[in-house]
Parts: C-alpha cells; sequence; structure tokens
C-alpha cells in the first residue's frame, strides 16, 4: 500500500492559518502520516478504526485520539447502518505546543514515543470539547472560531495531565475514592463544584477522604482544585477574549474579588496583568476591531 506524507501548507485549506479542522463522516483515508503537524480526533460515535502499520485499533465512541507527527496511520470505518462520526484537527507543530504549555509542556514529548494517545472522556469533558468542536467549525466570526481552537488544545492538555494512572490493586478503598475525586477534579467535572459538594458523592467522611487525597497527592482537595481552577483560568486568559468575570464564573467563583485574590496567588498577578503578558500572539490574531 502506498504510504503518503503530508505536509501542512498542503493539506490546510487556508495555509495562512496553523490549523485546519472538519467532520468525517463514514471517511476512508491512505496511509499518511504527517511531516510538520499533529492530527487530533474527536469520535462522536462508534464504527471506525485506525490502522498503525499492521495494527489496528477500533476507535471508542466519546475519546480524544492525538497523533505525532511522523506516525503512519489510515482510517476506515465500520459499515454499519448509520454515519460514524469524527471531528478532526491538524495542527502544526508550533502552535500546538504553544498552546499546550499552559497544563502540559511534556504533552508532545509523551505522544512522541506512542502510535497514538487516547483519552478516555467523562460526560462533561466530552460535552465541553464537543460544543469547541462546533464553534470551531461553524461559528461565522474568525476570532470565535480560532478561540475554540486554542482552548480545544489547552483542553486537550488538561485532560492529558490528569490521566496520572494509579495501580488500584495497591489502593484502599479509601484512596480509590481518592483518585476518583482527582480523575473529575482533572477533567473539569468538579470545576463549578465546592468542596461540600464533592464530600456529598462519596460515603465516607469528609475528613476520611482529605486524608487520603493527601496520601494519594500531597495536596489538600482544596489546594489541587484551586490549582486547577487557576490553570484553567490561565488557558482561558491565554487564549479566549472572554471577560475576566465570565472566566471567573466560568473556573466556579461567584466573588470576582476571590477569584482576583486566588489568581494572584496563584501567579504573582493579577488576571488583567497575565493577560496582557501572556496573550500577545492571541490578540496579534484577532481582527482589528476586537483588539481595542
Amino acid at each position: 500500500m502506498i504510504k503518503q506524507d503530508y505536509y501542512a501548507k498542503y493539506t490546510f485549506s487556508d495555509p495562512s492559518l496553523p490549523y485546519n479542522v472538519h467532520w468525517w463522516y463514514n471517511r476512508t483515508t491512505d496511509y499518511h502520516r504527517h511531516i510538520d503537524f499533529y492530527e487530533l480526533f474527536l469520535t462522536i460515535g462508534d464504527g471506525m478504526v485506525q490502522y498503525y502499520n499492521d495494527d489496528c485499533m477500533k476507535l471508542e465512541a466519546h475519546t480524544l485520539y492525538i497523533v505525532p507527527i511522523m506516525q503512519y496511520h489510515r482510517i476506515d470505518y465500520i459499515k454499519k447502518e448509520g454515519q460514524s462520526n469524527i471531528f478532526n484537527m491538524s495542527v502544526s507543530k508550533n502552535f500546538f505546543e504553544r498552546n499546550i504549555e499552559t497544563f502540559s509542556s511534556s504533552l508532545s514529548e509523551a505522544i512522541a514515543g506512542k502510535d497514538c494517545l487516547m483519552v478516555r472522556l467523562e460526560p462533561a469533558s466530552y460535552e465541553f470539547l464537543l460544543m469547541l468542536s462546533r464553534r470551531a467549525t461553524y461559528s461565522e466570526d474568525k476570532s470565535h472560531r480560532e478561540q475554540a481552537v486554542r482552548l480545544f488544545l489547552a483542553t486537550a492538555a488538561a485532560l492529558y495531565q490528569s490521566h496520572e494512572k494509579f495501580d488500584n490493586e495497591k489502593l484502599s478503598p479509601q484512596q480509590r475514592y481518592a483518585a476518583d475525586i482527582k480523575s473529575k477534579i482533572d477533567n473539569l467535572e468538579y470545576i463549578e463544584c465546592d468542596v461540600t459538594g464533592i464530600y456529598a458523592h462519596y460515603p465516607l467522611a469528609p475528613s476520611l477522604l482529605i486524608k487520603s487525597f493527601k496520601e494519594l497527592t500531597g495536596k489538600t482537595i482544596v489546594k489541587y482544585q484551586v490549582e486547577r481552577r487557576m490553570k484553567y483560568a490561565c488557558a482561558l486568559l491565554t487564549n479566549t477574549d472572554y471577560t475576566i468575570l465570565h472566566i471567573a464564573s466560568a473556573v466556579g467563583y461567584d466573588s470576582l474579588s476571590h477569584f482576583t485574590d486566588n489568581f494572584k496567588k496563584f501567579t504573582r498577578l493579577t488576571p488583567t496583568a497575565y493577560r496582557k503578558e501572556n496573550a500577545a500572539g492571541f490578540r496579534r490574531s484577532l481582527p482589528a476591531q476586537n483588539t481595542e
């Protein structure tokens, strides 16, 4: 079978952009690899398979896949009733690495040694990425499409980092609850939930949950949740033009002053100063009317 090499400038619909997005329905491709860009798939349903060399992997629904640079692969679909849907994003190396660094600067290194990186998504994470994929594809506003792409990448990095593996066989029952809390905080499922609400999901006393969580992570639940909220706020400040009030609400704060105080403790900058220092590249990409 012929194997093809794809370059961003030849495969992106708009070569002036560092990314390309589209939807696939019952799509089959030839064997190919990407010389200078990463490829991401968000699977909506099942019924598709991906081949790496001579190995075949069935693509699971509600899962994120990241294919590294230089990895030969192809997509095929299993013929059945209905359509097999995948959201596909191709991203240049520099753009990808720049937009994941808030959460996980090591993601590209981790992917490099694999055929494909797979992240199974919790319902809240899947729905959020699905919303971003639709906005990145269909929004009539170019700046909104770019915001969605940047936020999709930042969220993908956050979800990758959340998949730290624990050996459940070696964990106590209490630590398994703690591992579940960590996973749901990392997957943004508990981002708007206060700790009292988190405790209510588990059949243990809060003191036991706190103790087990600290044994597992070295941090209290409150501290860990605040750190994840702040990292996500950093991604929103860097990659979107959302107002600071909107971002505070998105990461679980009813009080802007409370959000600002925690943000300053985490970054030593106010949200406004952080955005000014870190979002220059994003601002340059927006239309003139949005940069004032």
